[in-house]
């Protein structure tokens, strides 16, 4: 079976489990091929599990390259990247992997109506995802656990912080005006970190060599790792001070990785802060609105306005030296205080168990079954 794969070049989060995925897959005897662009291109690109096609679907000739390039394949699957599902040719079944399933608002399936109509929609099962798929015209949604693929968590955890910033390059930023991990960085490096015997930076490439040139103290090193080395790294680390994004977050839950949360960097990772409140968990979760009491988001605000505020949200943090300073005092608390830790901990143990983490085994077999079927009839 021949399976072209793809992904959105928004953050490591869809590309990671396009590659969880493509693991079980060739494990299952599939023929794969990667098409894609950007960080999503890079990364599948070293990680060297399957053949790679650089391919632009933000460009017009992208989506010609597409519908010749997809002929020869029995299925094309894509984690959170419309644009595919919307140029394939018919006749080529697809599946369409949706973990922010739960956040879009009605204009983002307006705008991308063929997304009711792939042959398999996973939904991955966070927050309010089954609830919606079943109110929504889905032809055929398939609701999974957590798309993960972690090692075992090492028996002796080293006095090790891992900081991680996830969701921060994207197709929609300049990455030249990214402001949010210089900043982050600066104020991170007034933190205390001496309860830790190393502080590991983890990043994209292009803002691990800049970072590494400003010459920050308190990390010992600043590094972009494959995806495989990054989950070893956290097997046997006592904390993760992370970006909230929504895989890294399954990821460290499943280990048991005491995980804490910085701002968030974009509307997403907003919203997961706003989800995890909602479930009750248990200590301060830094969201501007604890900043600033003024931020507010409408239930209804229109998916790319509520993208701007969190970003003048996110600019007003970094020039308030009073919410710097708020940010510094509770990030202390967090990282250091045992209490705190127990209490998230059993938070994140009741919440990964909510969800599951079946979903690249699951995806895998549905997928897989498609060439069972035909091999049937």
């Amino acid at each position: 079976m021949k399976i072209l794969l793809n992904a959105v070049p928004f953050g490591y989060g869809p590309v990671s489990k396009i590659l969880t995925v493509a693991k079980k897959l060739k494990a299952g005897g599939a023929e794969l091929t990667f098409c894609g662009s950007g960080i999503a291109y890079d990364f599948m690109r070293r990680e060297q599990v399957c053949d790679t096609v650089h391919l632009n679907l933000y460009e017009e000739e992208g989506a010609r390259q597409l519908a010749g390039l997809s002929a020869s394949f029995d299925y094309a699957l894509t984690a959170m990247e419309p644009l595919f599902v919307k140029h394939l040719p018919a006749g080529v079944r697809r599946g369409y992997i949706d973990s922010l399933f739960w956040m879009w608002d009605t204009g983002h399936f307006d705008e991308f109506p063929e997304l009711f109509q792939t042959d398999h929609y996973f939904v991955q099962n966070t927050f309010i995802a089954e609830q919606r798929s079943n109110n929504l015209p889905i032809r055929n949604p398939v609701v999974v656990g957590g798309i993960i693929d972690i090692p075992a968590r090492q028996p002796e955890v080293k006095r090790r912080a891992v900081v991680h910033f996830g969701g921060i390059e994207n197709i929609f930023n300049d990455s030249r005006q990214i402001r949010y991990p210089y900043r982050m960085m600066e104020l991170l490096e007034q933190a205390s970190w001496e309860t830790f015997d190393e502080v590991i930076v983890v990043c994209g490439e292009r803002f691990a060599g800049e970072l590494r040139q400003r010459g920050y103290r308190f990390a010992d090193r600043i590094v972009s790792l494959p995806h495989d080395e990054f989950m070893r790294l956290l097997a046997d680390s006592a904390l993760l001070i992370t970006t909230p994004g929504l895989t890294t977050l399954l990821e460290a839950y499943a280990m048991g990785i005491e995980t804490v949360f910085l701002p968030p960097q974009n509307y997403s990772q907003h919203l997961i802060l706003n989800y995890l409140l909602e479930l009750s968990y248990p200590v301060e979760l830094l969201n501007w609105s604890l900043f600033d009491p003024s931020f507010r988001l409408d239930p209804d605000m229109p998916e790319k306005e509520a993208v701007m505020a969190v970003q003048s949200g996110m600019e007003a943090f970094f020039d308030d030296d009073v919410q710097t300073k708020m940010f510094l005092q509770l990030l202390h608390s967090q990282i250091h205080d045992a209490g705190i830790h127990r209490q998230i901990g059993q938070f994140q143990r009741e919440f990964i168990h909510q969800t599951g983490t079946d979903g690249a085994d699951r995806i895998a077999a549905t997928v897989l079954g498609v060439r069972d079927e035909a091999a049937h009839y």
